[in-house]
């Protein structure tokens, strides 16, 4: 089926508004119907949401998607995963977590469909993806990085130049004094995830033993709130895993910029946030981005737009890959 054709037919689908279990209902719209009554209360709202883009992305427009759900059978599924892994996009496919995602909603789902007669469910046949040889998931615990993070990624001499421009007062005044700039390097320094960095409250952070506590972390996710005018809202959650939650020992050099952000700050309460706003907020993330981009060009470590694509996640990149 071609693009131009499913998105014809997904305009017909609104026939089959009925519920998850009558027999007309289409798979797109019985998962819809599944995730808002099973998974809205229990899951966390980021969870929630790339749910909800698998099924948009991944399924909807697809024929599968479009399909009566008494209808799949194991080889649809199995023809639609390989589909994505490998046909998708010219041949490039889908990342492997991108593919683990929808095998992982769709046996979900089917074992809820299924659920009174299990031997019926067609993902039992599904053998679950593995990871193309070819195609290296990038992990920040890896060594063997891709070439593209390793150009991007600085070096010994340029995070010494990085962290001069970060202590540089701006001429204007404004972001927040140096603050905003050495919140920059502290990432860096700590190799922390950027909505772990914004999350964190001076009562995470142990002066006296060196170290602070990741607990928590901020995400953007849709604004379900009933009249809400924005599209997207920040809430705090949880770390991305179990792991994620841990201590994480301060360098000199960390403490050195804790220190100056504290400095900088109107808000030391063990409560407020480290990287806090002028008024005592969090700090969006969109706002440390605009800076950390003015800091690389003022300090010509992007002069012909090399680093363009440098994002916060790469100050991470780098703390690992030299420290």
């Amino acid at each position: 089926m071609s693009e131009k054709e499913r998105l014809e037919n997904s305009q017909n689908k609104a026939v089959y508004k009925a519920s998850i279990f009558n027999k007309n209902v289409i798979l797109s719209n019985a998962m819809y119907d599944w995730l808002k009554k099973s998974k809205y209360q229990k899951t966390k709202a980021n969870s929630y949401d790339r749910n909800e883009c698998t099924i948009k992305n991944q399924i909807e427009y697809y024929d599968i998607g479009l399909k009566p759900v008494i209808e799949i059978e194991t080889k649809d599924i199995a023809e639609h995963i390989h589909y994505l892994q490998y046909e998708h996009n010219g041949g490039k496919g889908y990342s492997y977590s991108t593919v683990k995602k929808v095998y992982e909603i769709l046996d979900q789902f089917f074992a809820y469909y299924y659920q009174k007669n299990p031997t019926d469910n067609p993902m039992l046949g599904v053998v679950r993806p593995v990871q193309r040889k070819d195609v290296g998931e990038i992990t920040l615990e890896d060594a063997n990085t891709s070439a593209e993070i390793k150009d991007l990624v600085l070096s010994d001499e340029e995070i010494k130049t990085f962290k001069a421009a970060c202590y540089e007062q701006p001429q204007n005044g404004r972001i927040g004094g140096t603050k905003y700039g050495v919140a920059l390097f502290f990432i860096l320094v700590t190799f922390l995830r950027i909505g772990e960095a914004t999350a964190l409250t001076w009562s995470d952070i142990d002066f006296e033993n060196k170290i602070l506590r990741v607990t928590k972390a901020v995400s953007r996710v849709r604004n379900r709130d009933n009249g809400a005018k924005a599209k997207t809202k920040v809430i705090l959650t949880k770390p991305k895993t179990v792991k994620s939650m841990r201590e994480v020992a301060l360098t000199d050099e960390a403490i050195e910029a804790l220190n100056h952000i504290k400095d900088h700050s109107n808000f030391t309460a063990p409560t407020d946030y480290v990287l806090a706003t002028q008024k005592g907020t969090k700090v969006l993330e969109q706002n440390l981005l605009r800076v950390l981009k003015g800091k690389l060009k003022s300090c010509g470590l992007n002069k012909n737009g090399e680093r363009d694509k440098f994002t916060l996640h790469f100050l991470r990149h780098t703390g690992i890959s030299y420290y």
